[in-house]
């Protein structure tokens, strides 16, 4: 029954945003500083990948051995980001989905992850991240500092809550 009223809530739009992909472009620089999370370059953010950048909301690397043999590739792409309030302050914190694929020799496989920013000194601060399943379908910021994301195939839908220690916890 509970993880049938927490469908119900995430398909209601009032409660519930679909995870959609931003319509990216090559970063500007003569763009101001953000003054808010909301006025972050997502989409140009070097905050996900951990060799290079986001690029118009996509990343890409490939690992040689020998240029002349099969190599590895990692490819980052942002799938969206949701705006909330997650502790009751009246700010809005950002919910940023990215979905990794990995391409190796042996194998390949893809895994998204929620990255959960704030937004102090005039910069986006990483207030913790949620692993997640492929794809993110709807992500909410609930009461109590909760984050509930549908995720998967089939969606499976699990609520996370922020600890005293900064890490998103799963709810049973």
């Amino acid at each position: 029954m509970r993880a049938l009223c927490l469908v119900a809530v995430l398909s209601t739009p009032a409660f519930a945003d679909p995870v959609t992909a931003p319509a990216c472009r090559e970063a500007d620089p003569k763009a101001p500083p953000p003054r808010s999370v909301r006025d972050v370059d997502w989409c140009n953010s070097d905050a996900f990948t951990w060799k290079g950048r986001l690029r118009a909301g996509h990343a890409e690397v490939h690992l040689y051995r020998r240029l002349d043999q099969p190599h590895d590739t990692i490819r980052t792409r942002l799938r969206g980001v949701i705006y909330g309030d997650l502790d009751g302050d009246g700010r809005a914190e950002a919910a940023v989905v990215i979905e990794k694929s990995t391409w190796t020799t042996s194998h390949q496989g893809t895994v998204s992850t929620v990255y959960v920013h704030g937004f102090t000194g005039g910069a986006p601060v990483l207030l913790g991240s949620i692993p997640a399943g492929t794809p993110v379908r709807d992500v909410a910021f609930g009461k109590g500092g909760t984050v509930t994301v549908k995720a998967g195939d089939p969606a499976t839908v699990e609520t996370y809550v922020r600890d005293p220690a900064g890490a998103f916890v799963r709810q049973p």
